[in-house]
């Protein structure tokens, strides 16, 4: 029987793939719902764009060793961003929001800026 430890876990290739799909599967699918279908919640949907993005750049980080691919995929992930806020404009109820771009732009700053300082 093999043992894993969490750090190895975590750096796991495959895993951290199907993680990633399985969040912008996740991420979309919240994203296209009409604002009725969508259950209330008490925080700011600011707070859930920054985590989603925070953690979806945390993955990519793990994923890429290469500075270059991570930069790029970070790229990929903010013009995401702005794909799904745009398509939002034409979704009944939903709007165009540059507070949800910035949130998401933040969370993508935050862990690049904590992931620089603590080497991950």
């Amino acid at each position: 029987m093999i043992i894993y430890s969490a750090a190895s876990f975590i750096r796991n290739p495959t895993l951290l793939k199907i993680l990633i799909i399985i969040q912008l599967l996740i991420m979309t699918f919240f994203s296209f719902k009409t604002q009725a279908a969508l259950i209330q919640i008490s925080i700011s949907d600011k707070v859930i764009h920054f985590f989603a993005y925070a953690i979806m750049t945390l993955w990519l980080h793990l994923l890429f060793s290469s500075k270059n691919i991570f930069f790029k995929s970070i790229i990929l992930l903010f013009i995401y961003g702005l794909i799904i806020e745009f398509v939002q404009y034409f979704i009944p109820s939903r709007s165009f929001s540059i507070m949800d771009v910035v949130a998401n732009f933040l969370g993508i700053l935050c862990v690049c800026y904590v992931g620089k300082k603590i080497k991950l």
